[in-house]
């Protein structure tokens, strides 16, 4: 018995004296700078293409250009990185049709049209860029047919927020083409209509059609952090060949005196036609900004690849057609 106790407090000093020397060592080892080497890939720069393609329509055509940038890295802290020595050139329906020549003006690769002239339906586009230090890159698209607005109706004062904000709703009817998978987006403008194409003046909105609300990009009503898209996006997978009539809100100008007001105004509701490769690369983008914004309940999304059509690059290079009205909304007053 006593040879066991003897035994027992052995251990136990040997234990201790492991443990001491093991403390002594971590605790030496947290005084001294450790150098890790961490091997970082090589940044290999890609171009990024940013073009959009659509026929003249009134009130104003959308200026046709390129916009050339390069990829960056993300230990790379400069953030003005457009190309503007490159060699573009433009090709229409398998032809050559010009050397693209950079403008400083507005940083586009311009596409030469004058007013009034444009791409038109069925037009196939090609572009071949090169730059020194990059490898060469490639995109094409096509001109899709032009579906028409058949009718528009708006209701200057059809929801009002907790805050007190007002939403106008727009009621949109237009005749689905059959046979052919069609993708949309819807953008509207309560501005001038030199903005038309500028997505600083597009207004927010929102929708309770389920085919928008179901896409993959269009925020969770449990995201309140995040705000209204600024785009609807969808397919025609449910409607194809159809009549449809559908829905929206967008958040008209407004004021405050001693009651609110929605101001005097002229909105223009754009309905787009765009391709396939718009479509992909656009709800894929949104999805991505959203992704990278931190939900305060459930946390960071997950990364998402952004789709792009350019060949050994990245971006878009895209065609659409649209149909746009405008309407004049009176002031309004808020009851």
């Amino acid at each position: 018995m006593l040879y066991w106790k003897k035994l027992v407090n052995n251990n136990y000093i040997s234990q201790s004296i492991f443990f001491c020397a093991f403390l002594a060592f971590f605790l030496s080892s947290c005084g001294k700078e450790l150098e890790i080497e961490i091997e970082i890939p090589a940044n290999n720069p890609k171009l990024v293409v940013n073009s959009t393609l659509v026929p003249y329509s009134l009130p104003g055509g959308k200026y046709l250009g390129i916009e050339l940038g390069s990829s960056t890295s993300i230990f790379d802290t400069v953030t003005h990185n457009s190309i503007i020595d490159a060699s573009v050139l433009l090709f229409k329906n398998n032809d050559f049709k010009d050397t693209l020549q950079y403008n400083p003006d507005n940083g586009l690769y311009s596409f030469g049209y004058g007013p009034f002239e444009g791409p038109s339906i069925g037009d196939k586009y090609t572009i071949e860029v090169f730059a020194e230090g990059y490898e060469q890159v490639w995109a094409e698209t096509k001109i899709p047919e032009k579906v028409e607005i058949i009718e528009a109706n708006i209701i200057p004062v059809a929801f009002i927020n907790d805050h007190g904000g007002v939403w106008s709703e727009v009621v949109l009817t237009f005749d689905d083409p059959g046979n052919i998978n069609n993708y949309y987006e819807i953008v509207v403008v309560s501005d001038i209509s030199d903005y038309l194409y500028d997505p600083k003046k597009f207004s927010p909105l929102f929708s309770h059609e389920s085919f928008i609300t179901g896409e993959s990009y269009y925020p969770s009503p449990l995201r309140f952090d995040l705000k209204e898209p600024k785009h609807l996006l969808f397919n025609d997978n449910s409607f194809n060949g159809e009549d449809v009539t559908l829905s929206f809100y967008y958040y008209p100008p407004q004021f405050m005196t001693a009651k609110r007001f929605v101001s005097h105004h002229i909105v223009s509701v754009q309905l787009r036609n765009i391709t396939e490769e718009y479509y992909l690369f656009k709800t894929s983008f949104l999805q991505s900004l959203y992704n990278q914004k931190e939900d305060i309940l459930y946390g960071m999304g997950e990364p998402l690849n952004v789709f792009s059509n350019i060949e050994n690059g990245y971006g878009i290079f895209a065609g659409f057609n649209e149909s746009i009205v405008q309407i004049l909304i009176p002031e309004t007053i808020v009851d």
